[in-house]
Protein backbone atom coordinates (compact mmCIF):
# COMPACT_ATOMS: atom_id res chain seq x y z
CA UNK A 1 0.00 0.00 0.00
CA UNK A 2 1.55 3.44 -1.15
CA UNK A 3 0.57 6.02 1.73
CA UNK A 4 0.91 9.67 1.95
CA UNK A 5 4.41 9.94 4.13
CA UNK A 6 3.34 13.01 5.86
CA UNK A 7 0.63 11.30 7.63
CA UNK A 8 0.79 9.91 11.09
CA UNK A 9 0.26 6.06 11.82
CA UNK A 10 -2.10 5.57 14.88
CA UNK A 11 -0.96 3.04 17.95
CA UNK A 12 -3.48 1.01 19.61
CA UNK A 13 -3.37 0.26 23.16
CA UNK A 14 -3.00 -3.59 23.90
CA UNK A 15 -6.33 -4.36 25.82
CA UNK A 16 -5.43 -8.20 26.14
CA UNK A 17 -8.96 -8.97 26.24
CA UNK A 18 -11.86 -9.52 23.90
CA UNK A 19 -12.18 -7.45 21.25
CA UNK A 20 -9.19 -6.42 20.92
CA UNK A 21 -10.01 -3.51 18.87
CA UNK A 22 -12.84 -2.20 16.95
CA UNK A 23 -12.32 0.53 14.27
CA UNK A 24 -11.72 1.21 10.61
CA UNK A 25 -7.88 1.43 10.39
CA UNK A 26 -7.46 -2.30 10.26
CA UNK A 27 -10.02 -3.73 7.67
CA UNK A 28 -13.28 -5.05 7.37
CA UNK A 29 -13.28 -7.73 10.19
CA UNK A 30 -12.81 -5.01 13.05
CA UNK A 31 -15.66 -2.53 11.52
CA UNK A 32 -18.34 -2.36 14.43
CA UNK A 33 -21.03 -4.46 14.24
CA UNK A 34 -23.97 -3.27 13.56
CA UNK A 35 -25.77 -0.88 16.36
CA UNK A 36 -22.29 -0.56 18.13
CA UNK A 37 -21.76 2.67 20.55
CA UNK A 38 -19.30 4.72 18.25
CA UNK A 39 -18.36 6.58 21.39
CA UNK A 40 -16.51 3.29 22.04
CA UNK A 41 -13.85 2.83 18.98
CA UNK A 42 -10.90 2.06 19.88
CA UNK A 43 -9.06 5.18 20.07
CA UNK A 44 -5.08 5.85 19.47
CA UNK A 45 -2.52 6.57 22.95
CA UNK A 46 -0.11 8.03 19.97
CA UNK A 47 0.94 8.68 16.70
CA UNK A 48 4.38 7.89 14.74
CA UNK A 49 5.69 8.94 10.73
CA UNK A 50 4.04 6.68 8.43
CA UNK A 51 6.34 5.48 6.24
CA UNK A 52 5.29 5.84 2.17
CA UNK A 53 5.06 2.22 1.51
CA UNK A 54 3.21 -0.72 3.73
CA UNK A 55 2.34 -4.12 3.29
CA UNK A 56 -0.78 -6.36 4.28
CA UNK A 57 -0.08 -8.83 7.13
CA UNK A 58 -2.50 -11.76 8.97
CA UNK A 59 -2.64 -11.09 12.30
CA UNK A 60 -3.46 -12.32 15.79
CA UNK A 61 -3.33 -10.90 18.80
CA UNK A 62 0.15 -10.27 17.38
CA UNK A 63 1.37 -9.66 14.03
CA UNK A 64 2.12 -13.26 12.29
CA UNK A 65 2.94 -12.54 8.20
CA UNK A 66 3.19 -10.41 5.88
CA UNK A 67 2.58 -10.66 1.90
CA UNK A 68 6.20 -10.77 1.51
CA UNK A 69 6.46 -13.99 3.79
CA UNK A 70 8.03 -12.40 6.03
CA UNK A 71 7.19 -13.44 9.81
CA UNK A 72 7.56 -12.56 13.49
CA UNK A 73 9.88 -14.33 15.92
CA UNK A 74 7.09 -15.67 18.33
CA UNK A 75 6.58 -14.37 22.00
CA UNK A 76 7.77 -15.08 25.10
CA UNK A 77 5.36 -15.23 27.73
CA UNK A 78 7.51 -15.79 30.64
CA UNK A 79 7.06 -13.39 33.56
CA UNK A 80 9.00 -10.64 33.94
CA UNK A 81 9.97 -8.08 37.22
CA UNK A 82 10.02 -4.84 35.41
CA UNK A 83 6.84 -4.18 32.91
CA UNK A 84 5.55 -1.24 31.14
CA UNK A 85 2.52 0.41 31.87
CA UNK A 86 0.64 2.07 28.31
CA UNK A 87 -0.45 5.35 28.16
CA UNK A 88 -3.58 5.90 29.10
CA UNK A 89 -3.21 4.01 32.69
CA UNK A 90 -2.30 5.26 35.49
CA UNK A 91 1.38 6.00 35.67
CA UNK A 92 1.60 5.19 31.62
CA UNK A 93 4.18 6.22 29.67
CA UNK A 94 4.73 3.21 27.08
CA UNK A 95 3.32 3.57 24.04
CA UNK A 96 3.82 0.07 22.04
CA UNK A 97 3.04 -2.94 22.81
CA UNK A 98 5.14 -5.98 21.52
CA UNK A 99 1.64 -6.99 19.77
CA UNK A 100 1.38 -3.24 18.01
CA UNK A 101 5.27 -3.47 18.13
CA UNK A 102 4.78 -6.86 15.69
CA UNK A 103 1.89 -5.51 13.52
CA UNK A 104 4.41 -1.82 12.70
CA UNK A 105 7.33 -4.67 11.91
CA UNK A 106 4.70 -7.01 9.39
CA UNK A 107 3.94 -3.60 7.53
CA UNK A 108 7.13 -2.04 7.55
CA UNK A 109 9.36 -5.49 6.51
Amino acid sequence: TYNNSDEMRPIYPDTEDYPRYVGYHRGPDYYPPKGFDRNKLTKPIGFIPQVSMTFAYLDGNYGIMNEKQVITGGESTCSSVFQAVAIGKEGGTALFSINELSRIAMERS
